[in-house]
């Protein structure tokens, strides 16, 4: 076990390992050595005997992750920069008598926190790039009561049961994997499932859900196809939405006469289908103001763009809790 110190030398600061002096720093040498130690263990972590981990802390929470490969992001989730707004959302919404849902958990950023605040969570990944990452993180949580709080699931939430093909923007594991990149190199056939049928099988109907859905372009068909669940289950959903993943592909896709304006009425009865999908929620943008769906539909017409995040709370669940 290391420890560090003051001291009264000139360099003022001793590195202690088990109780017994090691060495004297100045503070820049200390800062030094510090970012040698951990850019040798990024850089070394499959060469280790064991891979590295380290502690993501929020206020109160905190849990530990393998560092390699995606050290960058994990430092920008521990700074707070990585969309604190989820995570104020999580606060709002979910407790102890919440399951949660995390559809797209990809490397467990939400997944492993949401574990901490609610009843029980399940996590689907269909990526298996990234979804052998998520186990690692879980499993570097082990010794944590919250652990068992968490189950994850290897297969995507679809329109239909069955399977379905993915792609990705770069890689496998890149947190962009998306059905509307099918067409891309290096795609793969994923198991999938209908939300109505998870939470049959997980017997969830009595339960109060909060659903996260980050699915990079998916809920442009998975929202429409889950209407059932949205007009009869207590839920939260917090949706990510990807509008430039649906643009991109238009222009992949559309060609010929006036393709500008076909994108736009394309573009805008997509999102125009995923609000009447929602209409028997309250939707709020996630600052939790209402959401103006004219006003959003309109700006996707004329200008190609749409929020990209919205709340919807269904009629149960403001009824029931």
């Amino acid at each position: 076990m290391f420890g560090i110190s003051l001291n009264d030398s000139p360099k003022g600061v001793t590195v202690f390992r088990d109780g017994e002096p090691q060495m004297e720093l100045a503070p820049d040498e200390l800062m030094e050595l510090a970012q040698a130690l951990q850019s040798y263990a990024v850089e070394s972590a499959d060469q280790l005997p064991e891979e590295p981990t380290r502690v993501i802390r929020f206020d109160d929470l905190e849990y530990r992750v393998h560092v390699s490969p995606y050290h960058q992001f994990w430092n920008s989730v521990d700074e707070g920069h990585w969309e604190p707004e989820t995570f104020e959302v999580f606060d709002r919404y979910i407790d102890g008598d919440t399951v949660v849902l995390d559809i797209g958990a990809w490397i467990g950023p939400t997944s492993l926190y949401a574990a901490q605040k609610a009843k029980s969570i399940h996590a689907f990944e269909p990526d298996p790039a990234a979804f052998e990452v998520l186990e690692k993180n879980l499993q570097a949580n082990a010794d944590q009561e919250w652990k068992n709080r968490l189950r994850l699931h290897p297969i995507a939430v679809s329109p239909s049961k069955g399977t379905c093909r993915m792609g990705s923007r770069h890689e496998a594991g890149d947190s962009m994997s998306s059905t509307l990149l099918a067409d891309s190199a290096g795609a793969w056939m994923a198991e999938a499932n209908t939300l109505q049928g998870l939470i049959a099988e997980l017997q969830l109907e009595d339960e109060h859900l909060f659903v996260k859905m980050d699915i990079e372009g998916g809920e442009y068909k998975l929202l429409p196809a889950i209407r059932s669940v949205i007009d009869s289950q207590p839920c939260v959903l917090c949706i990510s939405f990807h509008p430039g993943f649906l643009m991109e592909k238009l222009s992949r896709t559309i060609n010929g006469f006036l393709p500008r304006l076909r994108r736009r009425i394309i573009f805008c009865w997509q999102h125009w289908r995923v609000v009447r999908s929602l209409s028997s929620a309250q939707l709020t943008y996630f600052n939790g103001r209402p959401f103006r769906a004219r006003k959003e539909l309109l700006k996707a017409f004329l200008s190609g763009e749409f929020p990209q995040g919205l709340i919807a709370q269904t009629r149960a669940c403001r009824i029931g809790k």
